[in-house]
């Protein structure tokens, strides 16, 4: 199964143009795939010349419109959230509205967490093996929602962790920031970027600022015509590619290759598919 990717984002982000985008045109109902760029996989094929080359590849989809509740549950089905600010057009004031946004998510988990508590507490009342642990657990999290903060930023043992994922916590999921910039303020995105990297540094993201409607217009070119277009405003490289690239290592993901006559092909692996295949000694 493909890496499913969310792109979210208050209205008027740019998250719609940044789908367009990423999927060049190719995506149908606000769905599509995305290539992940690698240089490895480029030089493998140079070296074997296959017939074929597959790159690996995440599956994205745009939010649709809709109320609150549906957002949330859009972004809970999602593996990897893509979280588009707007940082263009008059009084940019992206971090609040991310943090509009995020406060949605955060509420719904609590929600969550409210409800399992009463039901663990009744199975710590039963006896029931492990409850007291997972009580803890859910009080931390209960207490961690409480204060505004998502749980990303809760530090858990990977026991703990897995105690969680049962109320399919969304805001435990990882994410990636983009910084929707306006094209003058490129290639940094100017302050309202930096104030996006800010709050994505305080979680741990990766943040990424570029225009999104530059990279639609871009995404139409031939790459000796992308990369001329790209150095006017001394952009060294492609905004989505690097998107792509995050949202591969958000989401925990290793990539292992395949190489013959017929086809190289990329591959995606989580860490523990990547540990049984070096035990099978087929690791690259």
């Amino acid at each position: 199964m493909p890496v499913n990717v969310a792109i979210v984002g208050p209205a008027g982000s740019g998250k719609t143009t940044l789908f367009h985008a990423l999927t060049a045109g190719r995506g149908a109902d606000g769905v599509g795939m995305v290539d992940i760029p690698d240089g490895r996989l480029t030089r493998l094929a140079e070296a074997v010349q296959p017939t074929k080359t597959t790159p690996a590849q995440v599956r994205v989809e745009d939010s649709p419109p809709g109320s609150r509740a549906q957002r949330v549950a859009f972004a809970r089905q999602a593996d990897v959230l893509l979280k588009v600010a707007r940082c263009f057009g008059p009084e940019p004031d992206p971090v609040a509205e991310l943090e509009e946004f995020a406060l949605d998510l955060v509420l719904a988990d609590l929600a969550s967490v409210e409800r399992r508590l009463d039901v663990v507490a009744k199975e710590a009342r039963a006896g029931k093996k492990d409850a007291q642990a997972e009580t803890e657990v859910l009080a931390a999290a209960k207490q961690h929602l409480n204060a505004g903060q998502q749980l990303r930023t809760l530090t858990l043992e990977p026991d703990q962790r897995a105690m969680l994922l049962g109320i399919f916590p969304v805001t435990l999921k990882p994410a990636v920031y983009v910084a929707n910039a306006a094209e003058a303020l490129l290639p940094g995105g100017g302050e309202p970027a930096a104030k996006v990297k800010k709050l994505a540094d305080g979680e741990g993201a990766p943040s990424i600022a570029l225009s999104a409607r530059l990279e639609a217009e871009l995404s139409e070119l031939e790459p000796s015509e992308q990369a001329e277009m790209r150095a006017g405003y001394d952009i060294d490289e492609s905004g989505l590619g690097r998107i792509a690239r995050a949202v591969w290592e958000a989401g925990g993901l290793i990539t292992y290759f395949t190489a013959g006559e017929p086809e190289v092909r990329a591959c995606r692996l989580n860490g523990r598919a990547a540990r049984r295949w070096q035990a099978a000694g087929r690791g690259a």
